[in-house]
């Protein structure tokens, strides 16, 4: 899976049976953004404006764990979850970044 990411980008994943099985008996949700990394500000009250997006970049999804030190990190105790969870069309990532671009926090989501 991995050397066909990199060969092929996003499509690799996508394109895995268990996603394109899902993702075929779900075009309206698909087409609404699932897919798409949406992203939106909001107030936050003593951490001022928060903007979060939907990551859909694997490569992304994968280096928060190292660069926050937490247990999705390499050698962490659950950094099999964070491939499983960049793999798996039913889950998103959301990464929440502060007015300055510094990340604030993350938060799986899934379907």
């Amino acid at each position: 899976m991995l050397r066909g990411y990199t060969t092929s980008g996003e499509g690799a994943i996508w394109s895995r049976r268990m996603n394109r099985d899902w993702l075929a008996k779900r075009r309206e949700i698909v087409s609404r953004g699932w897919l798409k990394g949406n992203g939106i500000s909001v107030e936050a009250g003593s951490f001022g404006v928060l903007t979060m997006f939907i990551k859909q970049r694997f490569e992304e999804v994968l280096k928060r764990g190292p660069s926050v030190n937490s247990c999705l990190a390499i050698g962490g105790c659950n950094s099999h979850s964070a491939v499983a969870n960049a793999v798996d069309a039913k889950k998103q990532v959301v990464m929440a970044y502060n007015t300055g671009g510094e990340f604030v926090g993350r938060q799986l989501i899934a379907i």
